[in-house]
């Protein structure tokens, strides 16, 4: 099942780029306005191409803090059925 669970995920946006802390935290102020005004955010990628998400008023947030030896990394996944 999870092979298959796979084989139908479609990738939509992923980004991974160093930045100031301030930046960080900039972006994620522009994420959780977007939530907080209209439910609904967007990405530019690379390409110039849009990505843009409209959520319902209900999600499950998972939120991780993981070290690995000298490596810590925080995850924040939002995550909800289509309906």
């Amino acid at each position: 099942m999870f092979g298959q669970e796979r084989l139908e995920q479609t990738e939509l946006y992923k980004r991974e780029e160093e930045q100031e802390i301030q930046e960080a935290a900039a972006e994620l102020e522009r994420l959780a306005a977007a939530l907080r005004n209209s439910g609904s955010f967007e990405f530019f990628k690379d390409d110039g191409m849009r990505v843009q998400t409209h959520m319902p008023s209900r999600v499950t947030m998972n939120s991780e803090y993981v070290q690995k030896k000298s490596e810590h990394s925080v995850r924040l996944t939002f995550s909800w059925m289509e309906q």
